[in-house]
């Protein structure tokens, strides 16, 4: 039978074991298996901007790391503010890591997207050191299933979420960027409801033998806005002849779109045509 645990606290990490009586003084063995499992966050509502000033919204954010390093909130790596989220071997206190050991890191926070699904722009800036002639580090900004249990990451460029070039939800990547004034921006469609951002650091022991810069891994200026148009998905032929095509996508049915096409494999020039609604005659 299921056993209710109460009173536990938000936001927070926890494991347990249990133990057989096997008379009212006697207890047996502890269980070889600890299980692991998180409490939710109490989840950002929507709009979302932070710039890693507020000390109070920072605790609401979660971390988790493989290694000897994590994500800090700080003045160490500065962006368009005084604090942003950067990568740290010591506490916090420098940007300090190590480019020969693979070092993997989260930082996390739950969003309330609302009950209407939507099409959101995650912008973001970044300013990220690492290998030159290889894309083994950067950072990931992700939007994913916040039941998963976040405890660790795996040294393998392995999430709690699947491989990074495989996530289980959005993914944008940014490899070497060491320019604080790119914005990056996710976009994602159809979101509703409670889903984890996460800013997920990544690094595969590239330095031995590769030139690499030795900069920051660091984040600033998050925010979260709804799309000004819905981008069409689920693109399909109907029929299709020797001499035509019928297109259909899903999207905002009184929305004017463009159609880019051409033939497949070739670099001559695209085609367009405007049609108002989501299907056309080619």
């Amino acid at each position: 039978m299921p056993f209710t645990l109460t009173g536990l606290t938000p936001n927070t990490n926890y494991r347990y074991q249990v133990a057989p009586m096997c008379n009212a003084i006697q207890m047996a063995d502890w269980s070889y298996e600890v299980h692991y499992f998180g409490t939710a966050q109490i989840p950002a509502a929507m709009p979302y901007n932070y710039d890693f000033e507020d000390a109070n919204e920072w605790a609401n954010w979660q971390t988790a790391t493989n290694n000897y390093v994590g994500l800090y909130r700080g003045t160490v790596a500065q962006g368009n503010s005084t604090n942003s989220l950067y990568l740290s071997s010591d506490n916090g206190q420098t940007h300090s890591w190590n480019m020969n050991i693979r070092t993997n890191a989260v930082a996390y926070r739950d969003i309330d997207f609302g009950p209407v699904p939507q099409g959101y722009s995650i912008d973001f800036d970044a300013f990220i050191g690492g290998t030159i002639g290889h894309n083994y580090d950067g950072i990931a900004m992700l939007l994913v299933d916040p039941a998963v249990y976040v405890q660790s990451v795996d040294e393998n460029l392995t999430t709690p979420w699947g491989t990074i070039n495989d996530i289980d939800g959005f993914s944008y990547t940014v490899r070497r960027d060491t320019v604080w004034g790119h914005r990056h921006t996710l976009t994602v469609d159809n979101v509703s409801g409670v889903r984890r951002l996460v800013v997920y650091h990544f690094n595969q022991a590239t330095g031995t033998g590769n030139p690499y810069i030795d900069a920051w891994s660091a984040i600033d200026n998050i925010s979260i806005d709804v799309q000004a148009c819905v981008r069409p998905s689920n693109l399909n032929t109907t029929a299709v002849s020797a001499g035509m095509a019928q297109l259909e996508w899903q999207g905002d049915d009184s929305a004017t779109y463009i159609i880019d096409y051409r033939p497949s494999g070739t670099t001559g020039t695209d085609r367009f045509d405007t049609v108002i609604g989501t299907s056309a005659t080619l």
